[in-house]
This record gives C-alpha cells, sequence and structure tokens, in this order.
C-alpha cells in the first residue's frame, strides 16, 4: 500500500513538473502581415516602365516587421479601346522581386520593358512574408503606353566662368508623328560620358544654366523631353550628347610696379609679383622707335626680373609687363606701368 502511494506521489509530481513550461502571448495574424505599400509609383521612358515603391516598416496592427521575403507584382494589359477605369481587373502576369537584402524603408524599383503602345497597364504590389502571409494590394497604378516622344534636336553648350549654358530646340512630335504641347525637358549630366544623371528637375524652358561645375574640367550633357500622362511622367528619346568645358576668363592683377637698371649691354627691368593666387608667368614687352609693342620673354611665376641683352639701335626704348594665369585660355592681366631706357 505504501509502495502504491509513493508511486501516485511521483507520477503527481511528474505531471506538475511537465505542466509548468512556460508559453507565450499568442501573436496576433495582423502583427506578421505588412501594411499595404501606399507609394506605388512609376516613369516612363522610350524603352519602358520603372515602378518604384517602398519597404513597409509596419504591420498590420502598427508593429515594426522586417520579415518581408519577396514583393509580388500583379500587372495587367488592356487594349485601350476596352479599358474602362472603373471595371474590374483581371491581371495576366505575375512577377517576383527578393526582398530579403532589402531593409524597412528601402525604396525597391522594378523594370518592365515589356510594353506596347496602344494599351493601358495596370499594377499593384503585395508584400509577402511566407506561407499565406501576403499583406492587401498596393493604391493601383494605371497608364496607357503611348508612342515616345522624339528627342530634342541642337543641343548646344557654352562656355563660361564657372559655369556652362544649355539651350536646345523644342520637341513638336511623337515618333509616330502625331503632335505634342506642353512639354517640360530633365537635362541629365555625366563627367565619364557613361553614368548620367538627372540636373534638377524637369523645366519649361529651351535653356539652363548649370553654375556647379569647375573650371577646366570636362562635362558631359543630354536631354529629353518630358510629359505627364495621367499623373505619369513619361520621359521621351534622349537626345545627342553635348559636351563642354567652363573656363577661367578672369585675368590676375598686373604687376604693380617695374623698374629699370642700365646695364652695359643692355637694361635689367625688375617688377612687383602680381597678388592673384594662380598666376603662371609673365610676359615682357619692348617698344621701339618704330612704335610698336613686341612680346620680347615669358618668364615663369616666381620670376621678378628679366635683363634684356639684344642687340638694339640706338634710341629710347619703353618695357612693360603683364601677368598670365595657369587657365587654359591663359587669361593676361592689364600691363604694368612703363619704364624707358634709351640705347647709346
Amino acid at each position: 500500500m505504501k509502495r502504491l502511494s509513493v508511486l501516485v506521489l511521483l507520477l503527481t509530481l511528474a505531471g506538475l513538473v511537465a505542466g509548468c513550461g512556460r508559453k507565450t502571448a499568442p501573436v496576433p495574424p495582423q502583427a506578421v502581415v505588412a501594411a499595404p505599400i501606399s507609394d506605388l509609383r512609376s516613369q516612363l521612358d522610350d524603352q519602358g516602365a520603372t515602378l518604384t515603391w517602398t519597404y513597409p516598416p509596419l504591420s498590420e496592427i502598427g508593429t515594426r516587421i522586417d520579415n518581408i521575403r519577396t514583393f509580388l507584382i500583379a500587372k495587367a494589359r488592356i487594349p485601350a479601346a476596352d479599358y474602362c477605369s472603373g471595371c474590374p481587373v483581371i491581371y495576366n502576369y505575375q512577377y517576383e522581386v527578393d526582398a530579403r537584402a532589402a531593409e524597412p524603408g528601402q525604396e525597391l524599383t522594378f523594370r518592365d520593358t515589356e510594353l506596347k503602345s496602344g494599351f493601358y497597364y495596370l499594377y499593384t504590389v503585395r508584400s509577402n512574408s511566407g506561407w499565406r502571409i501576403v499583406s492587401q494590394e498596393s493604391n493601383r497604378l494605371a497608364f496607357q503606353r503611348q508612342p515616345p516622344l522624339l528627342p530634342p534636336a541642337d543641343l548646344q553648350v557654352e562656355s563660361g566662368e564657372s559655369m556652362l549654358s544649355l539651350s536646345w530646340s523644342p520637341v513638336r512630335h511623337r515618333t509616330d508623328g502625331s503632335p505634342v504641347s506642353g512639354l517640360e525637358y530633365q537635362v541629365y549630366r555625366s563627367r565619364d560620358n557613361k553614368k548620367f544623371r538627372p540636373l534638377g528637375l524637369p523645366i519649361a524652358g529651351l535653356s539652363l544654366i548649370d553654375p556647379a561645375v569647375t573650371n577646366g574640367r570636362t562635362y558631359f550633357y543630354q536631354v529629353r523631353a518630358v510629359v505627364r500622362e495621367e499623373e505619369i511622367m513619361a520621359l521621351g528619346r534622349v537626345s545627342q550628347t553635348a559636351i563642354g568645358m567652363p573656363l577661367d576668363m578672369t585675368p590676375p592683377p598686373p604687376p604693380a610696379t617695374l623698374g629699370a637698371v642700365a646695364l652695359q649691354e643692355g637694361v635689367q627691368l625688375h617688377w612687383q609679383t602680381s597678388p592673384g593666387p594662380d598666376v603662371a608667368g609673365y610676359f615682357v614687352y619692348r617698344m621701339g622707335p618704330e612704335g610698336s609693342w613686341q612680346r620680347i620673354a615669358t618668364t615663369r611665376a616666381g620670376s621678378i626680373t628679366y635683363a634684356d641683352l639684344a642687340e638694339l639701335p640706338t634710341g629710347e626704348y619703353r618695357y612693360r609687363v603683364t601677368a598670365f594665369d595657369t587657365s587654359i585660355r591663359r587669361n593676361e592681366s592689364e600691363p604694368s606701368p612703363t619704364v624707358s631706357h634709351t640705347r647709346p
């Protein structure tokens, strides 16, 4: 009887131990399902469409998530003659974008080049976090594919002081010859003629000044016409590439003083250096009895003297010095004060 009591007690304790495991609170399904994407947008160009959206950082109940595995893109193609903005949509195509390397708040893109003129295209995106853990549809994106805009012609770049001025001809037609109006233009810039980046936002005019350039550097430019179609920005075909280089057009200050000392065989000139920060050297000029200035020497930036030992006829000779800078143009300063020397 005692053995039976001990066995019952041991079994009871074992049951208590087995039943005391810690249980976590149940997680509501909405806590792992991403909130619907609400910023799906698109940009069209002559090659296709680029869809953009943001990785949702919150679940349906507002908790932080980072468990999205893929984004599911649904696409419908409808002939323009059959399109109805309020009619039900049957999505003909499905695509997946891997999201495992993305982070909440990051912008993602999807490129679709399978577009044909004369059709409406509709898209939605959903977040997929695992088996049956799929968000609601995003905002719907809809646009009609039109023939691309022709490229702007006659893109010109004019050089200036720390600036480049661009101009081009207007675009008036699409590739099928249909007229267009109300266009804007997007300018692109590159340093290597390979990667072109937008230069600001589209503009309505036919010219643009780029002040964010450095003298002596080469820049490459392209431009596209832009039309807004049903809240979608459509870019036309790209223009030919134009090249420009801003130039330093500001000469340095002239030497402030110029003196002359007679030598047995000529004259020794000496001057005060120009205070310009980019002085490359000095030009020395001489005027003889015939009355015209001639450049007789070029010196380096650190030079402050020059000896004119040329064999010259007797008479009065006048001298002056200018500074020039390191720019491609070799901008030359105004002349220094003039000095005279008489050859015996």
